[in-house]
């Protein structure tokens, strides 16, 4: 009742509910990041809406699945895809 009360009231995503709920609220933070809910997931990772706790800004985070990481080739497309995405302005 108190998880669903939160998420009606707008303190923690459903995500954010259930991740807490099964006792991984660890998995919460990345870094100075609070991840607040799953945006997109494909072959090479999740990503996630995330919040910056220091600035406050929010953000999306991607984070690699550690069978992906693990490949030279595959961190290197990684990071690629990380600074063509840095290079973008849009105001989305």
């Amino acid at each position: 009742v108190l998880a669903a009360e939160m998420i009606y009231r707008g303190w923690l995503t459903e995500f954010q509910t259930l991740t807490i709920l099964e006792g991984q609220y660890r998995k919460l933070f990345w870094g100075s990041y609070l991840l607040e809910d799953v945006i997109g997931e494909g072959g090479m990772g999740i990503v996630f809406r995330g919040k910056n706790w220091k600035l406050g800004n929010t953000v999306a985070v991607k984070i690699a699945r550690p069978e992906r990481a693990c490949s030279p080739k595959q961190a290197a497309r990684f990071i690629r895809e990380i600074q063509a995405i840095a290079e973008l302005k849009h105001p989305n």
